[in-house]
């Protein structure tokens, strides 16, 4: 007697129970083979029955679920195969139903990710950038339609800067522009909590380095502070943050100098003490800045 579509369900809910509670337990590899096997339970039950649309959901979210797994341990050229049959499941679903539509964009952002951090640029997955500039093209029309949508079109604006970060290098206009879009998007949400302070605090210290890469000094004093004013945020919840404070405080610094703005001598005296703070061995974009500070 074959195994019972009920058991198969059961198998991968048990599955992505155990992976979920080893992943926060900051065991990455371990939870990968429950949700091996949790995905493999879904994949027979998607054979028994491939019409039925709530089990490809079920297969393609929990796909989507592995290939961030896997980013976590830097497997990204698997994440990104991953990402890629999530989104071939998910495409078909927002066809059949728009209510997916949000679900396939966040999977074709994932994709664009993994793709650029592989460094598949080209392959048959298609073009990252492509790929992230039409997510966001797609959040783009639903927040028209549905505001509540804005902290997630925000988010892959993120990742969309993240893309362009990684193909290209730091401070591109198409990069600079894409952070910039993915800061005003969470300015304009209001008081940010969670992951999108998170994302809002990465982005502006991305930004700040895109415009010193140009030297654009106004752009990256503002972007500096915003950083700044967010890590802050970050550090008030018990969110581990004081390198990219230093980092944002640095070039705030930096920046008024340039600019002739007299504050700067206080940035440095801040930035200073937080680089005291900051516990051995440090990232080595600081550690320079520590040796300076032992010799005077």
């Amino acid at each position: 007697m074959g195994t019972s579509r009920w058991d198969r369900e059961r198998q991968v809910n048990e599955n992505v129970a155990r992976a979920e509670e080893l992943r926060a337990q900051g065991r990455p590899r371990e939870a990968q083979e429950f949700a091996d096997r949790a995905i493999a339970a879904a994949e027979a039950i998607v054979a028994q029955d491939p019409a039925d649309a709530q089990a490809r959901w079920v297969l393609a979210g929990q796909l989507y679920n592995r290939a961030s797994l896997r980013s976590e341990l830097d497997d990204y050229a698997a994440g990104a195969a991953d990402a890629w049959q999530s989104l071939t499941l998910y495409e078909p679903l927002a066809a059949e139903s728009p209510q997916h539509l949000p679900t396939c964009a966040d999977a074709r952002a994932r994709l664009a990710w993994m793709l650029a951090n592989a460094g598949l640029a080209d392959a048959d997955m298609g073009s990252p950038r492509d790929h992230a500039a039409q997510a966001v093209a797609t959040y783009e029309r639903l927040v028209a339609d549905d505001p509540a949508l804005r902290p997630d079109l925000a988010r892959v604006h993120y990742l969309h800067a993240e893309v362009l970060r990684i193909l290209e290098g730091e401070g591109t206009p198409a990069s600079v522009a894409a952070y910039a879009a993915c800061v005003r998007e969470y300015q304009s949400l209001g008081p940010l909590t969670g992951n999108s302070l998170r994302l809002c605090a990465d982005g502006a210290l991305r930004l700040a380095y895109g415009y010193a890469a140009n030297d654009a000094h106004t752009g990256q004093r503002d972007a500096a502070r915003e950083a700044m004013d967010r890590f802050a945020e970050l550090l008030n919840q018990g969110v581990g943050a004081h390198a990219h404070y230093a980092r944002a405080i640095l070039l705030l610094s930096d920046a008024q100098a340039a600019l002739g703005d007299p504050e700067w001598e206080q940035s440095w005296v801040d930035f200073e003490y937080v680089l005291s703070q900051l516990p051995a061995p440090l990232p080595a974009d600081l550690a320079p800045f520590k040796e300076q500070l032992k010799r005077r």
